[in-house]
């Protein structure tokens, strides 16, 4: 393993791979790749840390391509992939049917840290780094970590424009993830200590906790949360995994309940519900979820009801299969499942 990898030599966002269904599309360093489980594969970019870039940006095919820190990326269709060059405060594109990458929005240079940004026409604005992204209907929102600030890149105008900074939302502090709903015409943002929903039209937020950080599992008004730091949705229960990065956990908001609980799991015999490594993302691909912890992409296989392979005619919401819900609902007890879900190691990232 190279010594210039570092902490962030770890997939920093995994998605169901919408080119090549039933792959594991992830970030990590300055490369996009893609995995079957038994072996990873370059798209674009350059995947460890030798000596320290020049912070040369230009555009390319392949490992043509120069990237300085990928940290998020957003599917724009099967065929193209919408990466934030965080190193370079842009916003490129990946075509996957020739792995060519190309402009999007932001000068890419290798940014200063403060005082740059400016919104405007996507050849001349400029972006602070880029923690998350989402796309919807030619619209990216992005989300400036640490100027606690979304803003969107209009793709039809060509227009970048700032829509929440926390001046305008005094409890909006360090968004983490943003993640937009297109049944419910909704975003929802993880700050480090809650979740909100954004309007998109309107632009308006609101909190939908308690927005005090620590561990609280129940009604989501009353949750509690320390670092939540990605969505993954499961459709057919319209429910989230997330991340919940300083305590440790995989947790799922049901939002059909507005409810929380703690995923539970099986490590040699013994049910736990904490991991001795806090997982950096997650996504769901079929019936299993998949998360980044370490330099390895784990599996962990979800039961049969969470991904709608029960009967269908029933209406039973995900987190009825909680034991004790009440006790999930009203106290900080642990939330164990019914059927405690095993996780393995799926892949571990080589790259020679």
């Amino acid at each position: 393993m190279s010594k210039y990898l570092s902490t962030k030599a770890q997939p920093t966002q995994l998605a169901a791979d919408l080119y090549i269904p039933g792959n594991v599309l992830f970030a990590i360093n300055r490369a996009l790749c893609t995995t079957n489980g038994s072996a990873q594969h370059l798209i674009v970019g350059e995947p460890i840390l030798r000596p320290p870039p020049t912070g040369t940006y230009h555009e390319g095919v392949g490992s043509d391509a120069s990237f300085l820190e990928i940290e998020a990326f957003a599917q724009q269709n099967t065929t193209h992939v919408l990466v934030a060059d965080s190193g370079h405060g842009c916003i490129r594109g990946v075509d996957r049917t020739s792995n060519a990458s190309y402009h999007v929005a932001g000068v890419c240079c290798k940014i200063k840290w403060a005082g740059i940004e400016k919104d405007g026409p996507v050849q001349t604005a400029r972006f602070s780094y880029v923690d998350s992204m989402a796309y919807h209907e030619n619209i990216i929102y992005v989300v400036e970590q640490l100027k606690s600030r979304i803003r969107k890149v209009n793709l039809i105008s060509g227009l970048v424009s700032t829509i929440l900074e926390k001046t305008d939302f005094k409890q909006f502090d360090l968004p983490m993830s943003i993640f937009v709903h297109p049944a419910r015409q909704v975003a929802y943002v993880a700050t480090f200590s809650g979740i909100h929903q954004l309007n998109m039209t309107s632009n308006q937020i609101f909190q939908l906790n308690r927005g005090t950080r620590g561990y609280h599992d129940g009604l989501l008004a009353n949750s509690s949360w320390s670092g939540p730091s990605c969505f993954a949705h499961i459709p057919s229960h319209d429910t989230f995994l997330i991340v919940d990065q300083f305590n440790g956990k995989i947790r799922t908001l049901d939002l059909n309940q507005m409810s929380v609980c703690t995923w539970c799991f099986n490590d040699h015999k013994e049910q736990k519900c904490s991991f001795e490594k806090p997982p950096r993302s997650v996504a769901v691909v079929a019936c299993t979820a998949y998360f980044s912890m370490g330099y390895s992409i784990m599996k962990l296989e979800l039961p049969m009801w969470a991904c709608g392979q029960n009967d269908s005619s029933s209406s039973t919401p995900l987190s009825a299969s909680i034991e004790n819900w009440s006790s999930c609902q009203e106290s900080d007890s642990q939330s164990y499942n019914d059927e405690p879900v095993s996780y393995s190691r799926w892949l571990v990232l080589h790259f020679p």
